[in-house]
């Protein structure tokens, strides 16, 4: 299994190079966006960033009042590097 690089709260991160280029998005904004992680309960390969999710209907009003961190974006490790540090994702 593949060891991801530490991302705690209050890491800045953004997409990688490397991932945006595979989906075509080099030309978009979400190249241009940065995030803060935040501390939200997620899997060991994701974490929750300070964007609100797009589809917030995804969920029943319910289950956001057990969990309220379902409001915030979600993204995996393996597509993101830390701002300001060199990332072999980046790369061309």
């Amino acid at each position: 299994m593949a060891k991801f690089r530490d991302m705690s709260p209050g890491t800045k991160v953004r997409l990688s190079g490397k991932f945006l280029r595979s989906t075509g998005q080099i030309s978009g904004g979400e190249g241009s966006k940065v995030w803060t992680v935040l501390d939200a309960p997620c899997s060991d390969r994701l974490v929750a960033v300070d964007e609100e999710r797009a589809c917030p209907e995804d969920f029943t009003p319910e289950e956001y009042a057990a969990d309220p961190s379902l409001k915030w974006r979600r993204i995996a490790k393996a597509n993101l590097t830390v701002v300001g540090q060199l990332d072999s994702r980046d790369d061309p």
